[in-house]
């Protein structure tokens, strides 16, 4: 049988002068705080446990073992994610969540170059039983050096921190572009819910007449892929033939709040942005009343940037 996977991306656009406001930012990662210890495991990969859930973060070194069977090399971040209620790994096996797939800056590149975080050398930091990190020397092309930390905390949350500094001036037109994709293995359905903005923009959100929720579809890959904030009408120079097509292929949604929600095995999986960073709760959906309401910022491939 073949395998049937939805891809959740985030893909995140950083301009010069929000990467200046950022500098005052509390240090979060080994990459800005040196003084946090941590150890290099033998293995590629780490298991975290807390509560019911367990993730298995893996740097981008094929794998296959018991933890993680036939899994891939080039896909790193969240190799597997599990409940007590569900014990098949969310993710398609090969692959992984929140992977850091590409660097850009809407330019034509070679593959390589587009795909940089998947083959260039990171390393796995293990901080404590419950934290490990991802951590990018400046990368070949971009000169991107950067961390990414995977943290379990309560409520079945796992809060994703990204850190990086830009070592060279690469950028043709003025920001970076970062994506992500998670590859959900063989979910009921693709789709994507999320609150639809009301009809004015000061008004509170509103919920969709039609199942309370805005259903993010698209007909093919790379169709009607992105969703924008109500006031996000921000020009993006890239080329006309830029092959990445999840990164400016407008939907005809705009999402009222910064997160989302999907379903897959009887599970509900939710992605946004809370605070700094990024939350998943990957919980046990009960009822319409039961649903997670974390705020997040993030929606199939929105835009967004740092706090």
């Amino acid at each position: 049988m073949k395998c049937r996977l939805s891809g959740v991306l985030l893909v995140l656009f950083v301009s010069a002068l929000a990467a200046l406001a950022a500098q005052d930012a509390k240090p979060r990662t080994t990459l800005s705080d040196p003084s946090i210890r941590f150890t290099v495991p033998d293995k590629p990969y780490a298991v975290l446990r807390r509560g019911a859930i367990e993730a298995v973060i893996v740097d981008n070194r094929a794998v296959d073992d018991a933890v993680l069977p036939g899994h891939r090399a080039g896909y790193h971040g969240l190799a597997s994610l599990k409940h007590d209620r569900q014990r098949r790994n969310l993710f398609v096996p090969a692959y992984a969540g929140l992977n850091f797939e590409h660097i850009h800056d809407g330019t034509v590149q070679k593959r390589e170059v587009l795909f940089e975080p998947r083959n260039a050398p990171m390393q796995l930091r293990v901080i404590d039983q419950r934290t490990a990190e991802l951590y990018h020397p400046p990368t070949p092309h971009w000169g991107l050096e950067s961390c990414l930390r995977y943290q379990l905390i309560d409520d079945e949350v796992i809060e994703l921190t990204f850190e990086c500094i830009a070592r060279r001036d690469t950028c043709k037109n003025g920001y970076i572009g970062l994506f992500w994709a998670s590859y959900i293995d063989q979910p009921e359905s693709r789709d994507t819910h999320f609150l639809a903005p009301g009809r004015d923009l000061d008004d509170p959100p509103r919920w969709r007449p039609h199942g309370k929720w805005v259903r993010g579809t698209s007909p093919e890959h790379g169709v009607l892929a992105t969703h924008l904030a109500p006031d996000d009408d921000r020009q993006f120079a890239h080329d006309s033939d830029f092959p990445l097509t999840l990164v400016f292929n407008l939907s005809k949604h705009r999402f009222a709040e910064p997160w989302y929600i999907g379903f897959c095995r009887c599970m509900a999986y939710v992605q946004g942005q809370s605070g700094v960073g990024l939350s998943m709760v990957y919980s046990r959906l009960q009822s319409g009343a039961t649903l997670p309401t974390r705020h997040a910022r993030a929606l199939h491939g929105p835009r967004i940037e740092p706090a």
